[in-house]
């Protein structure tokens, strides 16, 4: 199955970082069906649009969570 993917833009999340760590924890602990995510710099027709965090939805997670319960 294709991943759907979101670009979160941490505007008002001036390290840049809250949001990756939290996802990151939430790896290292175990949390089931936790989101993957990275660090991505956005370009657009050659003009650099900023630094964004690439992670999946959460839908994505659900579904494939659905799909292995009907397994």
């Amino acid at each position: 199955m294709d991943k759907e993917w979101a670009l979160i833009s941490n505007y008002y999340d001036t390290s840049l970082m809250r949001n990756y760590y939290a996802y990151k924890l939430a790896q290292a602990m175990g949390i089931e069906y936790s989101i993957d995510c990275k660090y991505v710099e956005l370009w657009i027709n050659g003009l650099n649009k900023g630094l964004y965090l690439l992670t999946e939805t959460a839908f994505c997670l659900l579904f494939e969570k659905l799909i292995a319960d009907l397994l």
